[in-house]
């Protein structure tokens, strides 16, 4: 009968072997998760922010062409001043120059 008795306890200590193993994995598998989930969220965090300054860039950026256009509109338009004023200026003074001319 002491055979059957080792045989016994030993078998109920490695069933509650296989329960601790058993436990663990599953304590383990769950920490598992969460740090996955944990890491998936900072993954999640970090592409927004990434996100938000190409956002902010893309903002900036348009922001300097509007006003770089702006400025340059501005420049051409002061340019086609500048040239029908010199245009309606030499067009006046050649009229004048042949009113005269007719008049002596």
């Amino acid at each position: 009968m002491r055979i059957g008795s080792f045989t016994r306890s030993r078998l109920e200590v490695l069933e509650r072997d296989r329960r601790t193993v058993e436990r663990d994995t599953a304590e383990l598998g769950t920490r598992l998760r969460r740090s996955i989930e944990l890491f998936n969220t900072q993954v999640a965090a970090a592409r927004l922010l990434s996100s938000n300054h190409t956002a902010e860039k893309v903002q900036r950026l348009t922001v300097i062409m509007l006003v770089l256009t702006l400025l340059l509109g501005v420049q051409e338009l002061h340019s086609l001043w500048e040239f029908f004023h010199e245009r309606v200026g030499s067009s006046r003074s050649n009229t004048e120059a042949s009113v005269k001319s007719e008049g002596d």
